[in-house]
């Protein structure tokens, strides 16, 4: 079992029904928390369970992850998508993502890069974006 929890972890499997790679799994992860720091820096929105995700939130994240993952297109109703979210979104990691900008931020300027995915405090400054304090 990886991160992603038992259920997707066992069903990620590619149009062929071979399992993804680990690798891939943990990209996978590492993009939801880029794609959470893009909802805390870029778009100002602190990232909340999957369940009080708005409309047009749940369907940008599930295009966005769909297109880059075709994979998660292989199953009904968008269940391995939506599973990414609940497995890995937990109230303190969101949190911790949102205290390592601003620990890492100046006034006008939240310089960011993930490095490692799998941790949210292993955020880094590297250019400019603005986001309030």
């Amino acid at each position: 079992m990886t991160d992603m929890g038992p259920v997707a972890s066992v069903y990620f499997e590619d149009e062929h029904g071979h399992p993804v790679s680990d690798d891939v799994k943990k990209e996978v992860r590492g993009d939801l928390v880029a794609y959470m720091v893009d909802m805390i820096v870029i778009d100002g929105e602190i990232p909340t369970s999957y369940k009080d995700l708005g409309f047009r939130r749940r369907e940008d994240y599930r295009k966005t992850m769909e297109a880059k993952y075709p994979f998660l297109r292989l199953c009904e109703g968008h269940w391995k998508t939506r599973q990414i979210w609940m497995s890995n979104w937990k109230e303190d990691k969101a949190a911790a993502i949102l205290d390592t900008i601003k620990k890492n931020t100046k006034r006008d300027q939240t310089p960011i890069e993930i490095i490692d995915s799998d941790d949210a405090a292993a955020i880094s400054v590297t250019k400019p974006v603005t986001v309030s304090p």
